[in-house]
Protein backbone atom coordinates (compact mmCIF):
# COMPACT_ATOMS: atom_id res chain seq x y z
CA UNK A 1 0.00 0.00 0.00
CA UNK A 2 1.24 3.13 -1.10
CA UNK A 3 2.20 6.45 1.66
CA UNK A 4 -0.53 8.16 -0.05
CA UNK A 5 -2.65 5.71 0.76
CA UNK A 6 -1.67 4.60 4.13
CA UNK A 7 -2.02 7.91 5.21
CA UNK A 8 -5.46 8.46 3.61
CA UNK A 9 -6.69 5.15 5.53
CA UNK A 10 -5.56 6.67 8.49
CA UNK A 11 -7.34 9.70 8.00
CA UNK A 12 -10.44 8.12 7.76
CA UNK A 13 -10.15 6.17 10.28
CA UNK A 14 -9.40 8.80 12.68
CA UNK A 15 -12.39 10.59 10.97
CA UNK A 16 -14.94 7.74 11.08
CA UNK A 17 -14.88 7.72 15.03
CA UNK A 18 -14.43 11.58 15.14
CA UNK A 19 -17.75 11.83 12.93
CA UNK A 20 -19.47 9.51 15.11
CA UNK A 21 -19.04 10.84 18.32
CA UNK A 22 -19.73 14.38 17.74
CA UNK A 23 -22.94 14.07 15.91
CA UNK A 24 -25.36 13.14 18.32
CA UNK A 25 -23.20 16.25 20.55
CA UNK A 26 -24.10 18.21 17.70
CA UNK A 27 -27.23 17.88 17.56
CA UNK A 28 -27.68 18.21 21.86
CA UNK A 29 -26.03 21.56 20.91
CA UNK A 30 -28.38 22.25 17.73
CA UNK A 31 -31.71 21.26 19.69
CA UNK A 32 -31.42 23.07 22.95
CA UNK A 33 -29.39 26.46 21.44
CA UNK A 34 -26.53 26.90 22.75
CA UNK A 35 -24.66 27.52 20.20
CA UNK A 36 -21.41 26.52 18.36
CA UNK A 37 -18.96 29.04 18.88
CA UNK A 38 -18.01 28.91 22.06
CA UNK A 39 -14.74 27.67 23.80
CA UNK A 40 -16.59 24.91 26.31
CA UNK A 41 -17.66 23.38 22.76
CA UNK A 42 -14.43 23.42 21.03
CA UNK A 43 -13.04 21.87 24.27
CA UNK A 44 -15.51 19.14 23.77
CA UNK A 45 -14.86 18.37 19.95
CA UNK A 46 -11.43 18.46 20.86
CA UNK A 47 -11.91 15.73 23.49
CA UNK A 48 -13.66 13.60 20.41
CA UNK A 49 -10.92 14.28 18.11
CA UNK A 50 -8.04 12.88 20.66
CA UNK A 51 -10.31 9.99 21.15
CA UNK A 52 -10.93 9.65 17.77
CA UNK A 53 -7.08 9.89 16.62
CA UNK A 54 -6.56 7.11 19.94
CA UNK A 55 -9.08 4.80 18.16
CA UNK A 56 -7.88 5.70 14.59
CA UNK A 57 -4.55 4.59 15.56
CA UNK A 58 -5.39 1.36 17.40
CA UNK A 59 -7.09 0.59 14.08
CA UNK A 60 -5.18 1.28 12.23
CA UNK A 61 -1.90 -0.32 13.50
CA UNK A 62 -3.54 -3.09 15.50
CA UNK A 63 -5.34 -6.50 14.02
CA UNK A 64 -8.01 -6.05 11.29
CA UNK A 65 -10.16 -7.34 13.51
CA UNK A 66 -10.45 -4.53 15.97
CA UNK A 67 -11.65 -2.46 13.17
CA UNK A 68 -15.02 -4.00 13.02
CA UNK A 69 -15.56 -4.15 16.30
CA UNK A 70 -14.72 -0.54 17.34
CA UNK A 71 -16.52 1.02 14.73
CA UNK A 72 -19.62 -1.53 15.52
CA UNK A 73 -19.29 -0.58 19.15
CA UNK A 74 -19.48 3.45 18.22
CA UNK A 75 -22.82 3.03 15.77
CA UNK A 76 -24.63 1.31 18.33
CA UNK A 77 -23.76 3.81 20.90
CA UNK A 78 -25.00 6.58 18.02
CA UNK A 79 -28.25 4.11 17.16
CA UNK A 80 -29.03 4.02 21.16
CA UNK A 81 -29.46 8.15 21.02
CA UNK A 82 -30.45 8.56 18.23
CA UNK A 83 -33.39 5.34 17.35
CA UNK A 84 -33.98 4.61 21.03
CA UNK A 85 -34.75 8.39 21.89
CA UNK A 86 -35.55 10.03 18.46
CA UNK A 87 -38.19 7.26 17.25
CA UNK A 88 -40.16 5.65 20.54
CA UNK A 89 -42.86 4.59 18.12
CA UNK A 90 -40.35 1.37 16.93
CA UNK A 91 -40.30 0.12 20.59
CA UNK A 92 -43.57 1.18 21.66
CA UNK A 93 -44.18 3.20 25.01
CA UNK A 94 -40.93 5.05 25.51
CA UNK A 95 -40.45 3.67 28.70
CA UNK A 96 -39.83 0.32 27.26
CA UNK A 97 -36.35 0.51 27.42
CA UNK A 98 -35.61 -3.53 27.19
CA UNK A 99 -37.54 -3.22 23.50
CA UNK A 100 -35.30 -0.61 22.17
CA UNK A 101 -32.27 -2.60 23.72
CA UNK A 102 -33.35 -5.47 21.93
CA UNK A 103 -33.64 -3.57 18.56
CA UNK A 104 -30.06 -1.91 18.33
CA UNK A 105 -28.84 -4.80 19.02
CA UNK A 106 -30.26 -6.67 16.65
CA UNK A 107 -29.41 -3.59 14.25
CA UNK A 108 -25.79 -3.65 15.73
CA UNK A 109 -25.40 -7.48 15.05
CA UNK A 110 -26.32 -6.77 10.89
CA UNK A 111 -24.20 -3.56 11.04
CA UNK A 112 -20.77 -5.83 12.84
CA UNK A 113 -21.37 -8.57 10.25
CA UNK A 114 -21.55 -6.46 7.28
CA UNK A 115 -18.89 -4.56 8.41
CA UNK A 116 -16.41 -7.46 9.51
CA UNK A 117 -17.24 -9.34 5.94
CA UNK A 118 -16.44 -5.71 3.52
CA UNK A 119 -13.29 -5.22 5.84
CA UNK A 120 -12.18 -8.50 5.02
CA UNK A 121 -13.01 -7.61 1.56
CA UNK A 122 -10.12 -4.93 1.65
CA UNK A 123 -13.00 -2.38 0.94
CA UNK A 124 -11.84 -0.59 4.51
CA UNK A 125 -11.28 2.90 2.35
CA UNK A 126 -14.40 2.66 1.20
CA UNK A 127 -16.78 2.15 4.08
CA UNK A 128 -14.81 4.31 6.20
CA UNK A 129 -14.97 6.89 3.24
CA UNK A 130 -18.94 6.07 3.41
CA UNK A 131 -18.83 6.68 7.20
CA UNK A 132 -17.56 10.01 7.16
CA UNK A 133 -19.56 11.03 4.11
CA UNK A 134 -22.75 10.23 6.06
CA UNK A 135 -22.01 11.49 9.65
CA UNK A 136 -20.60 14.51 7.97
CA UNK A 137 -24.08 14.91 6.23
CA UNK A 138 -25.28 14.47 9.51
CA UNK A 139 -23.59 17.01 11.20
CA UNK A 140 -23.83 19.63 8.44
CA UNK A 141 -27.66 18.90 7.94
CA UNK A 142 -27.99 19.34 12.03
CA UNK A 143 -26.07 22.91 11.72
CA UNK A 144 -27.73 24.10 8.80
CA UNK A 145 -31.34 23.30 9.44
CA UNK A 146 -31.35 24.09 13.50
CA UNK A 147 -33.83 26.78 14.29
CA UNK A 148 -33.44 29.75 16.20
CA UNK A 149 -33.52 29.08 20.17
CA UNK A 150 -37.22 29.80 22.05
CA UNK A 151 -36.80 32.46 24.58
CA UNK A 152 -35.53 31.58 27.79
CA UNK A 153 -38.13 33.55 29.36
CA UNK A 154 -41.98 33.12 28.12
CA UNK A 155 -44.15 35.87 29.18
CA UNK A 156 -48.05 35.59 28.69
CA UNK A 157 -50.95 38.42 29.43
CA UNK A 158 -53.78 38.15 30.57
CA UNK A 159 -56.66 40.90 31.42
CA UNK A 160 -55.52 43.60 33.19
CA UNK A 161 -57.95 44.45 35.42
CA UNK A 162 -57.85 46.75 38.27
CA UNK A 163 -56.94 45.78 41.82
CA UNK A 164 -58.79 46.29 44.70
CA UNK A 165 -56.34 48.97 47.06
CA UNK A 166 -58.02 47.72 50.43
CA UNK A 167 -56.46 44.26 50.05
CA UNK A 168 -52.85 44.10 51.57
CA UNK A 169 -50.54 42.73 49.10
CA UNK A 170 -49.81 39.07 48.86
CA UNK A 171 -46.64 36.95 48.64
CA UNK A 172 -46.78 32.90 48.00
CA UNK A 173 -43.90 31.28 47.35
CA UNK A 174 -43.13 27.20 46.60
CA UNK A 175 -39.29 26.31 47.69
CA UNK A 176 -39.36 23.12 45.60
CA UNK A 177 -37.71 20.34 47.81
CA UNK A 178 -37.41 22.61 50.97
CA UNK A 179 -37.75 20.01 54.20
CA UNK A 180 -39.07 21.58 56.93
CA UNK A 181 -37.03 22.59 59.90
CA UNK A 182 -37.70 19.93 62.48
CA UNK A 183 -37.49 17.80 59.27
CA UNK A 184 -33.80 18.85 58.80
CA UNK A 185 -31.19 15.66 59.72
CA UNK A 186 -29.78 16.27 63.01
CA UNK A 187 -27.10 13.90 62.97
CA UNK A 188 -25.46 16.30 61.13
CA UNK A 189 -23.43 19.05 62.55
CA UNK A 190 -24.28 20.97 58.99
CA UNK A 191 -28.42 20.04 59.48
CA UNK A 192 -28.20 21.30 63.29
CA UNK A 193 -26.67 24.89 61.73
CA UNK A 194 -29.38 24.71 59.22
CA UNK A 195 -31.92 24.57 62.06
CA UNK A 196 -30.89 27.40 63.67
CA UNK A 197 -30.24 29.28 60.96
CA UNK A 198 -33.76 28.85 59.44
CA UNK A 199 -35.80 29.21 63.12
CA UNK A 200 -33.48 32.77 63.06
CA UNK A 201 -34.58 33.75 59.17
CA UNK A 202 -38.31 33.25 60.36
CA UNK A 203 -38.74 34.66 63.82
CA UNK A 204 -36.29 37.80 62.77
CA UNK A 205 -38.94 38.28 60.18
CA UNK A 206 -42.07 38.10 62.27
CA UNK A 207 -43.48 34.93 60.57
CA UNK A 208 -45.56 32.04 62.23
CA UNK A 209 -43.17 29.12 61.74
CA UNK A 210 -44.46 25.19 61.91
CA UNK A 211 -41.35 23.34 61.58
CA UNK A 212 -43.17 20.05 62.15
CA UNK A 213 -45.31 20.64 58.83
CA UNK A 214 -45.46 17.75 56.42
CA UNK A 215 -47.44 17.08 52.93
CA UNK A 216 -49.55 13.97 51.81
CA UNK A 217 -47.60 13.44 49.11
CA UNK A 218 -44.02 13.07 47.94
CA UNK A 219 -44.27 14.82 44.52
CA UNK A 220 -44.76 18.24 43.57
CA UNK A 221 -47.69 17.17 41.06
CA UNK A 222 -49.68 16.26 43.78
CA UNK A 223 -48.57 17.87 46.52
CA UNK A 224 -49.38 21.38 45.09
CA UNK A 225 -52.08 20.90 42.93
CA UNK A 226 -53.87 19.87 46.42
CA UNK A 227 -52.46 22.24 47.92
CA UNK A 228 -54.00 25.12 45.70
CA UNK A 229 -57.31 23.23 45.86
CA UNK A 230 -57.89 22.71 49.23
CA UNK A 231 -58.09 19.20 49.11
CA UNK A 232 -56.54 15.79 50.07
CA UNK A 233 -57.20 13.86 47.24
CA UNK A 234 -55.48 10.49 46.47
CA UNK A 235 -56.04 11.37 42.65
CA UNK A 236 -54.51 14.39 41.67
CA UNK A 237 -53.98 14.20 38.69
CA UNK A 238 -57.77 14.57 37.68
CA UNK A 239 -56.63 18.20 37.88
CA UNK A 240 -53.38 17.83 35.74
CA UNK A 241 -53.03 18.00 32.25
CA UNK A 242 -49.66 16.46 31.30
CA UNK A 243 -47.01 18.24 28.80
CA UNK A 244 -43.55 17.36 27.43
CA UNK A 245 -41.55 18.81 30.32
CA UNK A 246 -44.45 18.81 33.66
CA UNK A 247 -48.14 19.45 33.93
CA UNK A 248 -50.40 22.05 33.58
CA UNK A 249 -52.80 23.11 36.08
CA UNK A 250 -56.75 22.35 34.91
CA UNK A 251 -58.27 23.88 38.07
CA UNK A 252 -56.76 26.19 40.83
CA UNK A 253 -59.32 27.39 43.39
CA UNK A 254 -56.69 29.10 45.32
CA UNK A 255 -56.74 31.64 42.61
CA UNK A 256 -60.17 31.52 41.76
CA UNK A 257 -60.42 32.71 45.88
CA UNK A 258 -58.03 35.64 44.88
CA UNK A 259 -59.89 36.95 42.20
CA UNK A 260 -62.80 36.60 44.35
CA UNK A 261 -61.73 39.00 46.27
CA UNK A 262 -60.27 41.56 44.49
CA UNK A 263 -56.87 40.09 43.77
CA UNK A 264 -54.82 40.74 40.69
CA UNK A 265 -52.29 38.20 40.34
CA UNK A 266 -48.71 38.19 38.82
CA UNK A 267 -47.41 34.31 38.58
CA UNK A 268 -43.72 33.50 38.26
CA UNK A 269 -42.87 29.82 37.30
CA UNK A 270 -40.79 27.11 35.73
CA UNK A 271 -41.80 24.90 32.78
CA UNK A 272 -42.48 22.04 35.25
CA UNK A 273 -45.90 23.01 36.63
CA UNK A 274 -47.68 25.50 34.74
CA UNK A 275 -50.49 27.06 36.69
CA UNK A 276 -50.96 30.19 33.95
CA UNK A 277 -53.23 28.05 31.72
CA UNK A 278 -55.72 26.66 33.90
CA UNK A 279 -59.86 26.77 33.84
CA UNK A 280 -59.97 30.43 35.31
CA UNK A 281 -56.43 30.67 35.71
CA UNK A 282 -55.91 31.91 32.08
CA UNK A 283 -58.44 34.89 33.43
CA UNK A 284 -57.20 35.19 36.70
CA UNK A 285 -53.61 35.99 35.81
CA UNK A 286 -52.21 39.33 34.88
CA UNK A 287 -48.68 38.26 33.93
CA UNK A 288 -47.44 34.91 34.06
CA UNK A 289 -43.15 34.78 33.19
CA UNK A 290 -42.12 31.54 32.88
CA UNK A 291 -38.50 30.28 32.70
CA UNK A 292 -37.13 27.48 30.58
CA UNK A 293 -35.14 25.58 34.13
CA UNK A 294 -33.51 22.90 31.53
CA UNK A 295 -32.41 25.36 29.15
CA UNK A 296 -28.55 25.16 28.45
CA UNK A 297 -28.08 28.48 27.92
CA UNK A 298 -28.18 29.12 31.94
CA UNK A 299 -24.79 27.86 31.57
CA UNK A 300 -23.57 31.04 29.61
CA UNK A 301 -23.61 33.11 32.52
CA UNK A 302 -21.11 31.01 34.58
CA UNK A 303 -17.94 31.95 35.84
CA UNK A 304 -16.01 28.59 35.07
CA UNK A 305 -13.32 28.22 32.53
CA UNK A 306 -13.70 26.47 29.22
CA UNK A 307 -12.28 23.86 30.99
CA UNK A 308 -15.15 23.28 33.05
CA UNK A 309 -18.26 24.08 31.08
CA UNK A 310 -16.84 21.71 28.63
CA UNK A 311 -17.00 19.24 31.19
CA UNK A 312 -20.36 19.99 32.00
CA UNK A 313 -21.65 19.94 28.39
CA UNK A 314 -20.67 16.82 27.91
CA UNK A 315 -21.42 15.72 31.79
CA UNK A 316 -24.78 16.89 30.52
CA UNK A 317 -25.05 14.95 27.08
CA UNK A 318 -24.38 11.85 28.69
CA UNK A 319 -26.75 11.86 31.03
CA UNK A 320 -29.61 12.96 28.54
CA UNK A 321 -28.69 11.04 25.58
CA UNK A 322 -26.73 7.58 27.15
CA UNK A 323 -27.46 6.88 30.67
CA UNK A 324 -31.46 6.00 30.22
CA UNK A 325 -30.84 3.90 27.65
CA UNK A 326 -27.76 2.08 28.92
CA UNK A 327 -29.43 1.92 32.96
CA UNK A 328 -30.79 -1.55 32.23
CA UNK A 329 -26.89 -2.86 31.58
CA UNK A 330 -25.54 -0.36 34.68
CA UNK A 331 -28.38 -2.33 36.33
CA UNK A 332 -26.40 -5.76 35.28
CA UNK A 333 -23.19 -4.45 35.89
CA UNK A 334 -23.86 -3.74 39.53
CA UNK A 335 -25.84 -7.22 40.11
CA UNK A 336 -22.73 -9.04 38.52
CA UNK A 337 -20.45 -7.06 40.82
CA UNK A 338 -22.48 -7.90 44.08
CA UNK A 339 -22.21 -11.67 43.16
CA UNK A 340 -18.78 -10.89 43.29
CA UNK A 341 -17.23 -10.05 39.52
CA UNK A 342 -13.95 -8.23 39.96
CA UNK A 343 -15.65 -5.14 38.52
CA UNK A 344 -14.46 -1.36 39.64
CA UNK A 345 -16.81 0.64 41.21
CA UNK A 346 -19.42 3.25 39.19
CA UNK A 347 -18.96 6.62 41.15
CA UNK A 348 -22.08 8.02 42.63
CA UNK A 349 -24.00 9.59 40.10
CA UNK A 350 -24.09 13.26 39.77
CA UNK A 351 -27.07 15.09 38.05
CA UNK A 352 -25.75 18.19 36.03
CA UNK A 353 -28.30 20.32 34.11
CA UNK A 354 -28.76 24.15 34.78
CA UNK A 355 -31.92 24.51 36.39
CA UNK A 356 -30.35 25.53 39.74
CA UNK A 357 -28.70 28.45 37.93
CA UNK A 358 -32.28 29.69 36.61
CA UNK A 359 -34.29 29.12 39.31
CA UNK A 360 -31.69 31.29 41.00
CA UNK A 361 -31.91 33.82 38.07
CA UNK A 362 -35.89 33.56 39.08
CA UNK A 363 -35.52 34.56 42.50
CA UNK A 364 -34.12 37.64 41.17
CA UNK A 365 -36.86 38.28 39.03
CA UNK A 366 -38.69 37.67 41.95
CA UNK A 367 -37.39 40.46 43.79
CA UNK A 368 -37.82 43.12 40.76
CA UNK A 369 -41.36 42.00 41.14
CA UNK A 370 -42.00 42.60 44.83
CA UNK A 371 -40.09 45.68 44.79
CA UNK A 372 -42.75 47.75 42.62
CA UNK A 373 -45.48 45.19 44.36
CA UNK A 374 -48.75 47.47 45.40
CA UNK A 375 -51.67 46.65 47.59
CA UNK A 376 -54.04 44.70 46.02
CA UNK A 377 -51.89 42.90 44.06
CA UNK A 378 -50.57 39.15 44.80
CA UNK A 379 -47.72 37.49 43.63
CA UNK A 380 -47.05 33.61 43.01
CA UNK A 381 -43.84 32.12 42.33
CA UNK A 382 -42.70 28.42 42.29
CA UNK A 383 -39.09 28.10 42.40
CA UNK A 384 -37.16 25.07 42.02
CA UNK A 385 -34.59 25.46 44.59
CA UNK A 386 -33.11 23.74 46.68
CA UNK A 387 -34.12 21.00 44.25
CA UNK A 388 -31.54 19.03 43.07
CA UNK A 389 -29.09 18.97 41.24
CA UNK A 390 -26.69 20.63 44.83
CA UNK A 391 -24.50 22.73 42.94
CA UNK A 392 -24.28 26.31 44.96
CA UNK A 393 -22.46 26.75 48.16
CA UNK A 394 -23.84 28.55 51.01
CA UNK A 395 -23.00 31.87 49.29
CA UNK A 396 -24.89 31.23 45.88
CA UNK A 397 -21.40 30.54 44.05
CA UNK A 398 -21.72 27.46 41.99
CA UNK A 399 -18.95 24.92 42.70
CA UNK A 400 -16.57 24.92 40.30
CA UNK A 401 -15.50 21.23 40.02
CA UNK A 402 -18.53 18.89 38.87
CA UNK A 403 -17.51 15.53 40.80
CA UNK A 404 -19.03 18.50 43.52
CA UNK A 405 -21.81 18.70 42.46
CA UNK A 406 -24.66 16.19 43.85
CA UNK A 407 -28.23 14.53 42.66
CA UNK A 408 -30.46 13.50 45.65
CA UNK A 409 -30.31 9.48 44.87
CA UNK A 410 -28.58 6.87 43.47
CA UNK A 411 -28.69 6.16 39.37
CA UNK A 412 -30.49 3.02 40.02
CA UNK A 413 -32.77 3.61 42.30
CA UNK A 414 -35.81 2.84 40.51
CA UNK A 415 -34.89 -0.76 40.75
CA UNK A 416 -33.90 -0.58 44.60
CA UNK A 417 -30.18 0.31 44.53
CA UNK A 418 -30.47 2.90 47.35
CA UNK A 419 -27.91 5.50 48.75
CA UNK A 420 -25.82 4.05 51.35
CA UNK A 421 -25.59 6.24 54.77
CA UNK A 422 -22.42 7.54 53.48
CA UNK A 423 -24.00 8.85 50.10
CA UNK A 424 -26.76 9.94 51.50
CA UNK A 425 -24.94 11.97 54.59
CA UNK A 426 -22.84 13.52 51.10
CA UNK A 427 -26.22 14.51 49.42
CA UNK A 428 -27.63 15.67 52.47
CA UNK A 429 -23.98 18.23 52.79
CA UNK A 430 -24.50 19.46 49.56
CA UNK A 431 -28.51 20.16 50.16
CA UNK A 432 -27.78 22.21 53.05
CA UNK A 433 -25.13 24.44 51.47
CA UNK A 434 -27.59 24.88 48.65
CA UNK A 435 -30.93 25.36 51.40
CA UNK A 436 -28.84 27.53 52.98
CA UNK A 437 -27.90 29.43 49.82
CA UNK A 438 -31.75 29.80 48.73
CA UNK A 439 -32.63 31.26 52.25
CA UNK A 440 -29.60 34.28 51.39
CA UNK A 441 -31.04 34.95 48.29
CA UNK A 442 -34.65 34.92 50.40
CA UNK A 443 -33.57 37.63 52.49
CA UNK A 444 -32.57 39.59 49.76
CA UNK A 445 -35.73 39.33 47.42
CA UNK A 446 -38.18 39.85 50.69
CA UNK A 447 -35.98 42.67 51.82
CA UNK A 448 -37.69 44.73 48.93
CA UNK A 449 -40.69 44.71 50.70
CA UNK A 450 -39.30 46.20 53.50
CA UNK A 451 -39.40 49.41 55.10
CA UNK A 452 -42.17 50.71 51.88
CA UNK A 453 -44.85 52.91 53.05
CA UNK A 454 -48.34 50.74 52.90
CA UNK A 455 -47.27 47.29 52.86
CA UNK A 456 -46.87 46.82 56.73
CA UNK A 457 -49.61 44.63 56.50
CA UNK A 458 -48.75 41.98 53.89
CA UNK A 459 -49.58 38.68 53.84
CA UNK A 460 -46.10 36.19 52.48
CA UNK A 461 -46.58 32.28 53.08
CA UNK A 462 -43.48 30.30 52.17
CA UNK A 463 -43.60 26.70 52.05
CA UNK A 464 -41.97 24.09 50.57
CA UNK A 465 -43.98 21.30 48.28
CA UNK A 466 -42.50 18.02 49.72
CA UNK A 467 -38.97 17.12 51.81
CA UNK A 468 -35.04 16.51 50.27
CA UNK A 469 -36.33 13.26 48.91
CA UNK A 470 -32.42 12.54 49.97
CA UNK A 471 -33.57 8.96 51.41
CA UNK A 472 -31.77 5.49 51.52
CA UNK A 473 -35.02 3.67 50.45
CA UNK A 474 -37.42 5.65 47.94
CA UNK A 475 -41.63 6.17 49.35
CA UNK A 476 -42.33 3.75 47.14
CA UNK A 477 -45.42 0.60 47.85
CA UNK A 478 -43.01 -1.68 46.55
CA UNK A 479 -40.38 -0.84 49.61
CA UNK A 480 -43.03 -0.44 52.14
CA UNK A 481 -41.62 -2.73 54.38
CA UNK A 482 -38.24 -1.07 54.27
CA UNK A 483 -38.87 2.11 54.68
CA UNK A 484 -37.48 3.77 57.82
CA UNK A 485 -38.93 6.56 59.79
CA UNK A 486 -36.00 8.46 58.93
CA UNK A 487 -37.21 8.20 55.24
CA UNK A 488 -40.43 9.14 55.85
CA UNK A 489 -39.14 12.33 57.03
CA UNK A 490 -36.81 13.11 54.40
CA UNK A 491 -39.41 13.02 51.89
CA UNK A 492 -42.30 13.92 53.46
CA UNK A 493 -41.75 16.94 56.30
CA UNK A 494 -42.19 20.37 54.40
CA UNK A 495 -41.38 23.48 54.87
CA UNK A 496 -44.47 25.99 55.98
CA UNK A 497 -43.73 29.54 57.21
CA UNK A 498 -46.40 32.81 57.28
CA UNK A 499 -46.66 35.91 57.81
CA UNK A 500 -50.25 37.92 58.19
CA UNK A 501 -52.21 40.13 60.27
CA UNK A 502 -53.84 38.62 63.56
CA UNK A 503 -51.54 35.78 63.48
CA UNK A 504 -48.50 35.85 66.25
CA UNK A 505 -45.08 35.42 65.22
CA UNK A 506 -43.44 32.34 66.66
CA UNK A 507 -43.26 28.75 66.40
CA UNK A 508 -46.20 26.47 66.76
CA UNK A 509 -45.26 22.77 67.42
CA UNK A 510 -48.38 21.26 66.01
CA UNK A 511 -47.36 18.37 63.60
CA UNK A 512 -50.21 19.64 60.29
CA UNK A 513 -50.15 18.86 56.85
CA UNK A 514 -49.18 22.17 54.52
CA UNK A 515 -52.57 21.44 52.91
CA UNK A 516 -54.19 21.35 56.06
CA UNK A 517 -52.83 24.57 56.88
CA UNK A 518 -52.96 26.21 53.76
CA UNK A 519 -56.61 25.55 53.69
CA UNK A 520 -56.78 26.83 56.96
CA UNK A 521 -54.96 29.83 57.26
CA UNK A 522 -54.91 31.42 54.04
CA UNK A 523 -58.21 30.45 52.28
CA UNK A 524 -60.40 30.31 55.95
CA UNK A 525 -61.43 27.13 55.11
CA UNK A 526 -61.05 23.18 56.28
CA UNK A 527 -60.58 20.30 54.08
CA UNK A 528 -63.19 17.43 54.66
CA UNK A 529 -60.97 14.75 54.93
CA UNK A 530 -58.34 15.92 57.18
CA UNK A 531 -55.99 13.58 58.25
CA UNK A 532 -52.38 12.82 59.04
CA UNK A 533 -51.71 10.14 56.82
CA UNK A 534 -49.03 9.80 53.86
CA UNK A 535 -49.18 8.21 50.15
CA UNK A 536 -46.65 6.48 49.50
CA UNK A 537 -46.00 6.44 45.63
CA UNK A 538 -47.65 3.58 43.60
CA UNK A 539 -45.28 0.99 41.53
CA UNK A 540 -46.22 2.73 38.49
CA UNK A 541 -48.30 5.46 37.43
CA UNK A 542 -50.06 7.97 39.78
CA UNK A 543 -51.08 7.75 43.36
CA UNK A 544 -54.74 6.02 43.09
CA UNK A 545 -57.72 5.68 45.36
CA UNK A 546 -56.51 2.35 46.38
CA UNK A 547 -52.69 3.30 47.20
CA UNK A 548 -50.95 2.32 50.40
CA UNK A 549 -51.59 4.83 53.30
CA UNK A 550 -49.24 4.90 56.51
CA UNK A 551 -49.52 7.26 59.15
CA UNK A 552 -46.42 10.31 59.26
CA UNK A 553 -43.93 9.68 61.58
CA UNK A 554 -43.71 12.24 64.34
CA UNK A 555 -40.76 14.61 64.00
CA UNK A 556 -39.06 15.07 66.77
CA UNK A 557 -36.41 17.95 66.70
CA UNK A 558 -33.54 16.17 68.47
CA UNK A 559 -29.62 16.64 67.80
CA UNK A 560 -29.26 12.83 67.15
CA UNK A 561 -31.77 11.20 64.69
CA UNK A 562 -35.18 13.29 65.33
CA UNK A 563 -37.41 10.44 64.69
CA UNK A 564 -37.33 6.72 66.00
CA UNK A 565 -37.42 3.74 63.67
CA UNK A 566 -40.78 2.65 62.43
Amino acid sequence: MSSMSSAKLFLLMTGAPFLILAAPFSKFLASRGYGFFHPEVGVVYLWMLLAALALGGVMYLGPRVLRPVLIGILLLVFLYVELLKGFPQFFGAVADVWGGIWFTFATGVVLFVGLFAGLYRKVAEEIFGLLVTAFAVIIGVVAFTSGPPGPLWDTRTGPMRAADRSLPPLVHIILDGQIGIDGVPGELAEGRHLRDELRRFYRSRGFSVFPRAFTHFPLTQESVTNTLNNDVLPVAYKNVSPFRVGVTLKRNAWFRELKARGYRIDVIQSLFYDVCESRGGATTVAKCLTYRHPDLRFFHALEASAWQKAKLLLKHHLDVDLVPPLTPALLIYRRLRDRGFPLPALGAYRSVSASSLASLAAMDRLGERLGSLNRGEAVFAHILLPHAPFMLDRHCSPMKEVHQWAGRSNLLWAYGVRNTPAQRARRYRAYIAQSRCVHRHLGEVLGRLSGRPGLEDAVIVIHGDHGSKIVEQEPYARFRDEISARDIVDSYSALFAVKMPGLAAGEVAEQRSIQGLFSELLMGKRIADDHDDIFLQPNRGVVGPNQVRLKMVPIRPLNGNPVTER
